[in-house]
C-alpha cells in the first residue's frame, strides 16, 4: 500500500487478490487506517494558521486534503518536520503520553 502523508490517505494495493477468508479482516483494518488518519490530520491542524478550529477528524480530513491540492502552500506537509524521535515497541510504552513538542 502508499500512504499520503501531506493527504493523510492510505491506498491499499492489490485488493482482488486478497482471498474471500480474509477480506473481512482486511476491511476491519481498512476502517482502523481510516480513523488513524483522521486523528493525525487533527493533531497535525493545531498548527495551521488557516485550519480555524477544527473539532473532528473529519473535518480535519478535509482540509488537510484541501491543504494537499491547495497550489498557494508552501508547506502542505507541515507538521511532519517537527518530529524529534521515534518510539519503536509495543503501544503500552507510550500510551497517554503527549509526546508533543
Amino acid at each position: 500500500g502508499r500512504h499520503d502523508t501531506t493527504a493523510d490517505t492510505i491506498t491499499l494495493y492489490d485488493l482482488h487478490l486478497v482471498p474471500a477468508s480474509h477480506k473481512e479482516a482486511v476491511a476491519a483494518a481498512s476502517s482502523l487506517l481510516e480513523v488513524a488518519c483522521g486523528k493525525n490530520a487533527l493533531e497535525r491542524c493545531h498548527r495551521f494558521l488557516l485550519a480555524g478550529p477544527l473539532r473532528t477528524p473529519l473535518q480535519a480530513l478535509d482540509h488537510v486534503r484541501w491543504r494537499a491540492t491547495d497550489p498557494a502552500e508552501a508547506r502542505p506537509e507541515l507538521n511532519h518536520s517537527t518530529n524529534a524521535a521515534v518510539v519503536v515497541g509495543r503501544r503500552a510504552l507510550t500510551r497517554g503520553t503527549f509526546l508533543d513538542r
